[in-house]
């Protein structure tokens, strides 16, 4: 067992061997960046720092070996104001499958909302209105390893399109998190995130006629077709720590940190403290830095509230994050149930 656990280890280094390549020498050449927005209330409220204690439906996003803790079925939905009138829609079902693991679906949905359609003859629109689609799909798997190693590893299947152009792909997320039991409440982390191969927009948008030069009045146009380039996923490497200093029989205290390699902007540091009352009522803060030049977020904060009725377990949860100046802060609202 320990042997196979040592080389999914050695593997996911490699594959982040692929990352550790970036900076902000590559920013702005990376596709799919829907796949870089965060989801749920609780980890955003913690400035994303949760790499190494997710656990629920919720670390299908941060890590996928926190899919594990499902310990019968969950479901979750989350709500994201995005920013520039986005919105982003969290949905996901996970199933505890005995002596296999726990199997996930879920699905994410970008909406941009409407944009009018502008050409060079017509600046101010052709009264057509498109609204651009980016949904991705996700498969996962995770399972205990042992009483202290915990594995996941998501599928995801990209689907954008905008008007009669789109592009189809695949990427892959995996993995750990380790309680070494050292110190009450450590926990470490580390998942390597939308590994796969390059994506390309090909669509019927992309023909296009135009004259030649010298062209006799009246002649047929020249057909043309543009042929794009392809684009990388935005991947990347994330390690994390966790430990809970106060734990009482009516509160608990955790404070965790983490550090992201991205492979085309620059590297982020994240860290946040959760505070728990008799399991029931969370309060949360967090905080996410980056050398980047107008760095998207910052602080936030949030709260949730953990009632059990029966065998059944309702989460409500909701955080505020503070964006640059030229957006208005982000705040996502998340409904999750375990029965």
């Amino acid at each position: 067992m320990y042997k196979k656990i040592i080389i999914i280890i050695i593997f996911m280094f490699l594959l982040a061997g692929q990352v550790f390549a970036g900076g902000d020498r590559r920013k702005g050449s990376a596709g799919a960046l829907e796949l870089r927005i965060p989801i749920g209330s609780r980890a955003t409220g913690l400035g994303g720092s949760v790499i190494s204690e997710v656990q629920g439906l919720e670390s299908i996003y941060w890590n996928p070996a926190g899919v594990s803790s499902i310990r019968g079925v969950e479901a979750m939905v989350s709500y994201l104001d995005y920013i520039a009138d986005m919105t982003f829609t969290f949905g996901g079902v996970g199933i505890n499958i005995a002596g296999v693991g726990v199997l996930g679906i879920s699905a994410r949905i970008l909406n941009i909302g409407d944009v009018v359609v502008t050409t060079e003859d017509m600046p101010m629109g052709t009264g057509e209105i498109m609204n651009p689609n980016f949904v991705t799909l996700g498969l996962s798997f995770a399972r205990q390893m042992t009483d202290r190693i915990f594995f996941g590893t998501s599928l995801n299947f990209i689907n954008e399109q905008v008007s009669q152009v789109s592009t189809r792909g695949i990427a892959m997320d995996f993995g750990f998190q380790y309680v070494p039991g050292l110190i009450r409440g450590l926990k470490l982390g580390v998942v390597v995130k939308n590994i796969g191969p390059n994506m390309r927009y090909d669509g019927e948008n992309l023909n296009h006629t135009a004259p030649l030069e010298e062209q006799i009045q009246g002649s047929e146009r020249k057909q043309f077709r543009t042929v794009l380039e392809d684009f990388e996923l935005p991947s990347y490497f994330q390690v994390g720590i966790s430990m809970s200093p106060i734990e009482t029989e009516n509160s608990k205290m955790t404070v965790m940190a983490s550090f992201r390699n991205n492979n085309f902007v620059e590297d982020e540091i994240m860290g946040g403290v959760e505070y728990a009352f008799h399991d029931m009522l969370f309060v949360r803060g967090g905080y996410t830095s980056s050398k980047q030049q107008e760095y998207l977020y910052g602080p936030s904060f949030g709260a949730g509230l953990k009632l059990n009725m029966g065998v059944n377990t309702f989460y409500f949860d909701y955080s505020f994050a503070q964006t640059s100046k030229y957006f208005s802060s982000n705040q996502w609202f998340t409904l999750k149930v375990a029965f």
